[in-house]
């Protein structure tokens, strides 16, 4: 009872802190003008969410300098920002959260999703937002695996509901593919990290329950082809995968701007 107090209070603090799989084929989705040539990539519609990650099992902070990051956050045009494995300490009631310290120097909203518990500390991502939160859903997959739903202006003409919900555990997919799946709707953008030996059944269970013709979902091809983690990005055929730039922030930080066009 206390370790679920204790992260409701954490969901609390923070909300007012203020490879490719289809499910479809082209022309089914809108991808092509039926005859079989490629719409032009509209970047009115387009949605750019930004992960900075280590895609790997440790922290994202191995100390409290966080200048690059937060040089790389403010420098890179984004509507969301994810920043996987921001994992918060605790020391009793004390806590101590890297992804605050980012928002704050970088004049962001921070929201904290959790994917997992250890010994004095949460495992999860910080989600920045750059405008104000109206309302924020987070519903519970497992104890301490969470999803989170809420609207974003992508663009000044593209508001669209952003969700996100990261997995390391196996025990966590059944779950969490089934609230994906009850939670999202047809504008939804999902967009997480799953751990690469789980991908296949991952992929596997989101086939059985959205059926085919009736999602779209992208395993990242990033640099590093072994590396723990894998970002993925899901949605209705409408959301079509444009681009993944990778760069170096510092070590082996990197960041990776995801660009998902809403199609007309």
């Amino acid at each position: 009872m206390k370790s679920l107090l204790k992260i409701s209070s954490l969901l609390l603090s923070f909300c007012f802190l203020v490879m490719s799989c289809s499910g479809s084929d082209d022309d089914d989705t809108g991808n092509g003008n039926g005859n079989g040539q490629e719409k032009p990539w509209d970047k009115s519609r387009t949605a750019k969410v930004l992960v900075i990650s280590t895609l790997s099992e440790g922290n994202l902070f191995s100390g409290t300098d966080y200048t690059t990051v937060v040089n790389t956050v403010k420098n890179t045009e984004h509507a969301v920002v994810l920043l996987d494995r921001s994992n918060v300490s605790f020391t009793g009631a004390i806590m101590a959260n890297p992804g605050v310290n980012v928002a704050s120097l970088s004049k962001h909203i921070p929201v904290f999703v959790p994917v997992d518990k250890g010994n004095n500390t949460y495992t999860g991502n910080t989600v920045l937002f750059d405008q104000p939160i109206q309302s924020l859903e987070q519903r519970k997959v497992t104890d301490y695996c969470w999803l989170m739903k809420q609207d974003v202006n992508f663009t000044s003409s593209l508001v669209m509901n952003f969700s996100t919900v990261s997995f390391n555990a196996e025990s966590q997919l059944d779950a969490g593919v089934s609230l994906i799946k009850s939670s999202v709707g047809n504008s939804t953008l999902i967009i997480g990290v799953v751990k690469r030996n789980l991908s296949s059944a991952f992929e596997s269970k989101i086939s059985e329950s959205f059926g085919k013709g009736n999602y779209t979902l992208e395993l990242m091809k990033n640099s590093d082809a072994n590396s723990v983690y894998s970002i993925y990005v899901l949605g209705s055929p409408k959301w079509k995968f444009r681009e993944l730039t990778e760069a170096t922030v510092s070590g082996n930080i990197k960041s990776f701007l995801v660009q998902v066009e809403y199609l007309k």
